[in-house]
């Protein structure tokens, strides 16, 4: 059985995840646009962006797009690939092809014709229930009726999480459809370790609304533990806000702004910091730099509105109360009145939680359903 991954567009985290895979699994990657493998300026980073060797080491083809501007929005009509119907026509029957997502017209026809010419359809996607608490009449009620039509037609449902797996079972997907593939990086092999408090929180990420820096900032001016500084790795449109407010509230000296880093400079930082905290909100569908934070066996602290919270946040740190000050003020001063030993319970713990959330759970589900 040949095994087909459809994206939008070549994303650093999930090329390492096809090299991965290829070295035991016959798989192939289409991709309905280019975008993503020229420097392009991101908006949200507010700077030009590119990365090399995106497309290196797996099989794959971009489809014929007929939008020469397409973006990495999810947009219906962002890419055109009239060139589908004749690569799934390729395709044997038995073959399974995986849909990143239902939001393109591209991933919509491959959802809902495949099966018809006898190839196994799978999705993968990224909502979480947590996020179906924003729709509310009308458009709930409508968008429920056709995701529960388009659902039917799919053999399996490649969930990335609890909170993923939840979503799906509230549209009636029923459990013999279920296969694990959570979201994972790019293993790093580091041996657990025991160490020290370093008095450093890390933030890794855009410095923007969904990720809510101003929350984490707000809410470490308020801290008991006057020693710890604060660590913001990222840039974006609410930077000099964010400085501005270190300085009215006079933390400025605790606060250090790095702006976009290169791999090796972040993995030094995750190496030397005592905990990585993610306060996002709505729009954070799950939070790969948890399982960045991981690798290196770092707790965490949550927002109760992050897609992966209750998986990668389970007995090695805390989620807080999306939106809520004084919880997470409280979480930061718990943690940092731990004695050394529970530190090192809650960093074995992030180790035991990355070997389960990490490409070798993927191998090895995606070889059993091959079987």
């Amino acid at each position: 059985m040949k095994i087909v991954f459809l994206n939008s567009h070549p994303i650093a985290y999930k090329s390492d995840m096809y090299r991965y895979l290829s070295n035991k699994i016959s798989i192939e990657v289409w991709y309905c646009s280019k975008y993503g493998l020229k420097s392009h300026f991101d908006k949200e980073f507010n700077t030009y962006r590119s990365v090399d060797g995106l497309v290196n080491g797996f099989d794959h083809k971009f489809l014929i797009n007929l939008m020469p501007n397409s973006s990495a929005k999810e947009k219906f009509f962002d890419s055109i690939n009239p060139s589908i119907f004749l690569e799934l026509l390729k395709l044997r029957k038995g073959d399974l092809i995986i849909c990143h997502g239902w939001s393109r017209l591209t991933m919509l026809i491959v959802l809902v014709f495949a099966k018809n010419l006898g190839i196994r359809v799978g999705l993968r996607a990224e909502t979480p229930i947590t996020h179906e608490y924003n729709y509310s009449g009308l458009k709930k009620i409508v968008r429920r009726f056709i995701l529960k039509n388009i659902f039917k037609r799919v053999d399996y449902f490649f969930y990335i999480g609890t909170n993923n797996k939840k979503f799906y079972i509230s549209m009636g997907v029923p459990e013999d459809k279920f296969v694990f593939m959570p979201y994972s990086c790019k293993p790093k092999n580091i041996e657990f370790y025991e160490a020290n408090f370093n008095q450093k929180i890390f933030f890794c990420g855009k410095l923007i609304e969904k990720k809510r820096p101003l929350d984490l900032l707000l809410a470490f001016s308020k801290i008991k533990h006057k020693k710890v500084e604060l660590v913001f790795a990222g840039d974006g449109e609410q930077k000099e806000e964010l400085i501005d407010k270190s300085i009215e509230l006079k933390i400025n000296n605790r606060v250090k702004f790095l702006g976009l880093l290169t791999p090796d400079k972040l993995e030094k930082h995750y190496k030397s910091s005592d905990l990585l905290v993610l306060p996002s909100g709505y729009g954070e569908t799950w939070g790969l730099v948890i399982n960045e934070a991981l690798e290196h066996s770092l707790p965490v602290i949550i927002s109760s509105r992050v897609g992966s919270s209750i998986d990668l946040c389970n007995e090695n740190g805390y989620i807080f109360k999306y939106g809520d000050i004084k919880d997470l003020k409280e979480k930061i001063d718990e943690f940092y009145d731990l004695p050394l030993r529970d530190l090192n319970l809650l960093r074995k713990k992030s180790s035991e939680i990355k070997d389960e959330f990490s490409f070798q759970t993927i191998q090895d589900n995606l070889l059993n359903l091959i079987a």
